[in-house]
């Protein structure tokens, strides 16, 4: 670089450079308010578990290829639900490809999402459709229709309103720790 005097000083940018690099900075910030409002409005956090007992819920191992958990009774019609479990231990059987979760409304299953075996917290993000029936949240012991022989425990199986998990805590109609009802 071209400077002037008889002493060779440290290189620094042109002042034009440093202008033009503040300025695309400032552009991209502007941007960054709209986005953040955009994100945080479509969270929605719940907090109360629908599910019972859920601190560890077990499905024992039955015969049926149809073998599920049922979750929660009569969910909220409408709502925007998540559902997360903490960790998933097989007890018995043959490993499944995943454990399909449904919701069921005496007539029909409707598939919502898959869960793995796991020791990792996993989530399932849903709506409960609003179409004038009750729906239930059913985990099946595998695929439907060839979850036979399996067994499994379930950790920390929480149920809110909204699209994202908070961590477990027990249901309001659960009793108190070390009080018997």
């Amino acid at each position: 670089d071209l400077e002037k005097g008889t002493k060779a000083t440290d290189w620094t940018p042109a002042p034009e450079d440093t202008d033009a690099a503040i300025n695309n900075v400032n552009a991209q910030l502007s941007l960054v308010p709209g986005q953040i409002t955009a994100a945080i409005s479509n969270v929605n956090i719940g907090g109360r578990n629908y599910v019972k007992n859920s601190e560890t819920m077990t499905r024992e191992a039955y015969t049926s290829a149809w073998t599920h958990m049922v979750v929660c009774e009569g969910l909220p019609a409408g709502k925007s639900m998540v559902l997360s479990i903490d960790s998933i231990v097989q007890n018995s059987g043959t490993t499944p490809d995943y454990l399909d979760v449904t919701i069921y409304n005496g007539n029909a299953n409707q598939s919502i999402g898959h869960l793995q075996v796991s020791a990792s917290r996993q989530s399932i993000a849903f709506t409960v459709p609003s179409d004038g029936t009750t729906y239930n949240l059913l985990i099946y012991c595998g695929v439907q229709g060839s979850a036979n022989n399996k067994s499994f425990t379930f950790n920390h199986v929480m149920l809110e309103e909204g699209n994202k998990a908070t961590a477990w805590s027990p249901s309001p109609e659960d009793p108190a720790s070390g009080v018997n009802r």
